[in-house]
């Protein structure tokens, strides 16, 4: 190989790491102003046009074109973190729940995502987090 193309491989190489260590690092947030926390759960309200705060995390639910649900959350105008709604898990008349998956430090803690619920209208609900440190692994 040549000189040149050996730096556009190590080049091409660390970008792609770069990618993977951004994708797989936890979401950091300040903690959030709305949530209902039950034991070691948090559980944050989501809906479409959530609205834009400067200071506080903005999580927003977003239907996409395959009907399929993604949880977006922004914060000082950048979106910091994307949770894509998996497997359907659960429906009643009360909603949709759907397994999801990431990470999200809230403080000093770290969360992984569990749960998105979606409610019956499609306009809202709620993503639900389980403190990192509590679940069993494996």
């Amino acid at each position: 190989m040549t000189k040149f193309l050996k730096q556009i491989v190590l080049m091409a190489l660390v970008i792609a790491a770069f990618a993977v260590l951004r994708h797989r690092a936890p979401v950091i947030l300040p903690a959030p102003l709305q949530q209902y926390i039950h034991g070691q759960q948090i559980r944050l309200p989501v809906a479409t046009g959530a609205p834009l705060t400067a200071n506080s995390p903005s999580w927003s639910l977003v239907q996409t074109k395959h009907h399929t649900y993604e949880v977006f959350v922004r914060y000082k105008g950048q979106i910091k973190g994307k949770f894509d709604a998996g497997t359907k898990i659960a429906s009643s008349a009360s909603g949709q729940d759907f397994s999801t998956a990431g990470k999200a430090e809230f403080g000093a803690k770290t969360y992984n995502a569990s749960i998105i619920h979606v409610n019956p209208d499609g306009r809202s609900g709620f993503i639900t987090f389980i403190n990192a440190s509590r679940q069993p692994s494996g």
